[in-house]
């Protein structure tokens, strides 16, 4: 299936796919090439996966996740069944935000996994 970027799904907005989203940035993206990476990593080993046939720039630190599309791209659930829809992702720069939990108990803030 081959997704399409229109209007509706262009850079300025945020894209949302789980438990991760990509906000549009303005900032220069300086990292390794990558055609697929997890943006997302699940528990029972169903990823989310951003896909290009492009080869896209990711830099990953323990503060920080940005990526830089030179084309169109797709987020993809590495799910059999109940995944999430196939999303595409227009060219553009984008910091990879994670959905995070408090645990009182631990008195912690951590990520949460799919």
């Amino acid at each position: 299936m081959k997704s399409k970027v229109n209007k509706e799904n262009n850079m300025n907005k945020p894209i949302r796919h789980g438990e991760a989203m990509l906000v549009p940035i303005t900032k220069a993206v300086r990292g390794k090439q990558h055609t697929q990476y997890i943006i997302a990593h699940s528990e029972t080993g169903h990823h989310h996966v951003l896909e290009s046939k492009v080869p896209f720039v990711v830099s990953e630190t323990d503060k920080q996740f940005v990526i830089e599309l030179f084309e169109p791209a797709q987020i993809v659930h590495k799910k059999q069944l109940d995944k999430h829809k196939t999303l595409p992702v227009a060219p553009g720069k984008y910091k990879v935000v994670k959905k995070t939990e408090y645990d009182p108990w631990q008195e912690i803030i951590r990520e949460v996994h799919d």
